[in-house]
């Protein structure tokens, strides 16, 4: 079954304590603290959610903000690799998808500085492929270079592929960032 066989999946095992909650795997909190029955305080947050706009990514293509705070989570809408003022988008003609893949993930570290954020902050990131097959390499190696190793966040992922776009473009990346308690 290869990286994701059974023994590996969360649920495969439970706690010690016979509470039928799957264990963490490869985590170093214990499974007390992640499977606390206490709600994280970020969601009983008194703050009203707010929109983020950046003054530096491209305007969206619709009527919603770039990003969403609610509590302690900025939730970033999905972010293409348009240009901002304008209706070029790089890499659409002539098509050159490492050109789309870079342009749309600067534009996710522009939304997310300018929501005050630092990159390290992006705990999960969702992409949308066009056409899987033929463009997962190339994304796959771009990605690495922004998202993964040190000085980068790390976040977990999910890549999935998608009919169409709503634009011409082959890409398009959602993320959610964790609020550091000082900002």
């Amino acid at each position: 079954m290869g990286d994701c066989d059974a023994s590996h999946s969360a649920g495969a095992r439970e706690t010690a304590r016979g509470s039928g909650a799957p264990e963490a795997i490869h985590s170093s909190r214990a499974p007390e603290a992640i499977h606390s029955s206490r709600a994280p305080e970020a969601i009983h947050s008194s703050r009203a959610p707010e929109a983020i706009h950046s003054s530096r990514a491209p305007e969206a293509v619709g009527a919603y903000p770039h990003a969403k705070r609610a509590g302690q989570f900025v939730f970033l809408s999905g972010v293409g690799p348009r240009q901002l003022g304008s209706k070029v988008i790089p890499g659409v003609d002539p098509f050159d998808f490492e050109r789309q893949c870079r342009a749309c993930f600067e534009n996710v570290k522009l939304v997310v500085a300018d929501a005050g954020l630092p990159w390290l902050s992006v705990v999960d990131v969702t992409v949308f492929l066009t056409n899987m097959k033929r463009d997962f390499a190339v994304y796959n190696r771009i990605y690495a270079e922004c998202f993964a190793g040190e000085g980068n966040p790390n976040p977990a992922r999910t890549t999935v592929e998608v009919l169409g776009l709503p634009t011409p473009i082959a890409v398009e990346v959602k993320a959610i960032c964790v609020v550091p308690p000082s900002a």
